[in-house]
């Protein structure tokens, strides 16, 4: 089975592609959503929370108070590192579970992960190939502000905040155009296909050895 990271900058798309994966039979492991379910559900993960930001780093009701981390770790690079250190090779652990349960059932020649900062958390080392998801920034901020209601200004922002697109770009296996005139079927047509070629080759030199 091949591996392949999806990841992109915001409003790129990645998420419209990835169901596209899945309508065409490709398992999806969102990793955005994984650690968010992490820090609310492994014990592990929370004790470690509460040890490096306090008990105030949770609420009442058990779940992450966001806004208390957000505010806590914004300018302070160390703590952010150490947080990430903390959620990051949690994620990578249930991915692991996650793949070897596909691979062994012998179902599935290609399995995604779909993570916003692959490259940013290092993710990118845990897959075979990676993918990469670009369209116009125009085209994103404009996607972004009707997504999220939100203004120009802060969808740069937050745009600035990410790896510029052009270096994802350059370190990717295979990008994919997804402007409103890319033909987004044929590029997922043949990249399946490649991917596919590139799973079958694994699996013949599995066996001879």
């Amino acid at each position: 089975m091949i591996t392949i990271g999806i990841t992109g900058g915001i409003g790129s798309g990645k998420s419209y592609f990835c169901k596209r994966l899945e309508a065409a039979g490709i398992p999806v492991f969102y990793a955005d959503a994984e650690s968010k379910k992490l820090v609310s559900s492994n014990e592990d993960v929370k004790n470690a929370i509460v040890a490096l930001l306090g008990n105030e780093a949770y609420k009442n009701d058990g779940s992450l108070d966001r806004k208390f981390v957000a505010d806590k770790i914004f300018s302070n690079t160390k703590l952010r590192n150490s947080l990430n250190g903390i959620i990051h090779p949690a994620v990578h652990e249930q991915f692991k579970k996650w793949t070897e349960e596909l691979d062994v059932s012998g179902e599935y020649p290609v399995a995604a992960m779909e993570a916003a900062i692959l490259y940013e958390s290092e993710f990118d080392k845990f897959v075979d190939k990676v993918v990469v998801i670009t369209a116009p920034s125009k085209i994103r901020t404009e996607r972004v502000m009707e997504r999220d209601h939100c203004e120009e200004e802060d969808v740069k922002r937050r745009m600035k905040a990410q790896w510029p697109e052009k270096r994802k770009v350059e370190l990717a296996d295979f990008v994919i155009n997804n402007s409103p005139t890319d033909d987004l079927n044929q590029q997922l047509f043949e990249l399946l296909k490649k991917l596919y070629a590139l799973s079958e080759k694994r699996n013949n030199a599995e066996n001879k050895e």
